[in-house]
């Protein structure tokens, strides 16, 4: 036993040489080094991110702009700076740059111009990361020049004389914020996505919009409340024809407002598992509702609810399917959890209680299936022409354990309930 041990020994100690020796191989260097000084391999900042300091050298302003940016590069703020009378803060008059403000603030003053703004026939402008504040006229404007292809991202733009943010078309905005400015929030042209933003308590001024985009755009993800606290009225989310709007919340728009929809789409539009709750303009009209869809929408798997007239409203050959309204007609008597305005519509599985009216079809052709309605002062009200069976379903006894209750009064699948 004791000789075994010696060679177990004896192998470990002849591996570890082995091992060793390997290692030892591997990271010695060269025997024979260059001769002459040894120069640094390291690289610089500007090595490896070429970025130009916004400052009076490198970007100095001209009569109407404290900062001028007149080549392409990507460009950083050292600081926050404050605008002055008459000038914008940032001037943009070349396309392919960037603008990381670094998290500083670019503060202006009443009397100032735009925060940032791009000037001329541009593209490609793309700014991130700051706070955009008090200036006389936008936040960020890279849409009244007609920029294309911008973007913005993560920046707060604040108590701004005109919009909050401006994009022309084929834009983005990304994780924003905007709040109290005079007019829309955010505002995009066609072919624009703006996600993951909140708006809130713009349009203090006049009529506006705490998120608007144009044809062919996608909102997603965003909140957009209390926006429209003048007397013009205002809309939370609004869309121009063929575009989506995803996962949104649009709530207590309109206060103070004569009109207000919460949110509104264009023609052959989708809303998809959105809320819009409380949104009621002091006028009794139609156009005070939390949903309006215009011709050839969707909206579907959504919520209405407490608006002050109709919870959605719905044009011709729209698709209204699997959503629920509750407690809607908060500023008039004739308030509906849906109203179908047009014809040849689809209202399918849709549950409605609490308001004046439940659903409210106006014209013919239409086909409502599945849907129930409880609690509403008139649970039904739907024009001759249409396709449409209504039961008043049966209750029955308590239910304990596997079995009870009574049929609700049909076995038509297409059949809608009153309850």
């Amino acid at each position: 036993m004791p000789t075994f041990h010696g060679r177990r020994w004896t192998l470990l100690a002849f591996a570890g040489g082995v091992v060793l020796s390997v290692v030892a191989f591997v990271v010695a260097g060269p025997l024979d080094p260059p001769s002459g000084a040894i120069s640094p391999t390291y690289k610089t900042l500007t090595d490896v991110e070429p970025r130009i300091a916004i400052n009076s050298v490198n970007t100095p302003g001209d009569a109407d702009s404290f900062y001028k940016i007149s080549q392409s590069g990507s460009y950083y703020l050292t600081s926050g700076f404050t605008g002055v009378s008459g000038k914008m803060g940032i001037e943009i008059a070349a396309s392919n740059v960037k603008v990381d403000l670094n998290g500083f603030t670019v503060l202006g003053v009443s009397t100032a111009l735009s925060g940032i703004r791009g000037t001329g026939s541009i593209s490609n402008v793309h700014i991130r990361n700051g706070t955009v504040r008090s200036w006389g006229q936008d936040g960020i404007d890279l849409g009244s020049a007609g920029v294309s292809g911008s973007s913005v991202v993560e920046v707060t733009s604040i108590a701004n004389g005109g919009m909050g943010i401006r994009l022309s078309g084929w834009a983005t905005a990304r994780n924003c914020t905007v709040i109290s400015n005079a007019s829309h929030g955010i505002s995009a042209a066609n072919d624009s996505t703006v996600s993951s933003c909140t708006a809130e308590g713009n349009a203090t001024a006049a009529f506006a919009v705490g998120i608007y985009v144009g044809a062919n755009s996608s909102v997603l993800d965003c909140t957009a409340i209390n926006n429209g606290v003048s007397t013009g009225g205002a809309y939370g989310i609004t869309t121009g024809d063929h575009s989506i709007v995803a996962r949104c919340t649009a709530n207590s728009n309109g206060s103070g407002s004569a009109n207000c929809i919460g949110l509104l789409v264009g023609q052959a539009s989708i809303v998809d598992r959105c809320v819009a709750n409380s949104n009621t303009g002091s006028a009794s009209s139609l156009t005070n509702c939390g949903i309006y869809a215009a011709s050839g929408s969707t909206v579907q798997y959504s919520e209405a609810t407490l608006n002050g007239h109709d919870g959605i409203r719905a044009n011709s050959q729209c698709t209204i399917v699997a959503n629920t309204c509750i407690a809607n007609g908060r500023t008039t008597a004739t308030g509906a959890g849906i109203r179908a305005s047009g014809i040849r519509a689809r209202i399918e599985g849709n549950h409605c209680d609490g308001a004046d009216r439940g659903i409210v079809v106006e014209s013919t052709g239409n086909i409502i299936v599945r849907n129930t309605c409880t609690q509403n002062s008139t649970n039904w009200d739907v024009a001759a022409g249409n396709v449409c069976l209504v039961v008043n379903a049966a209750t029955g006894g308590a239910i304990l354990g596997n079995s009870g209750g009574a049929p609700p009064g049909s076995t038509d699948p297409n059949a809608n309930f009153s309850h």
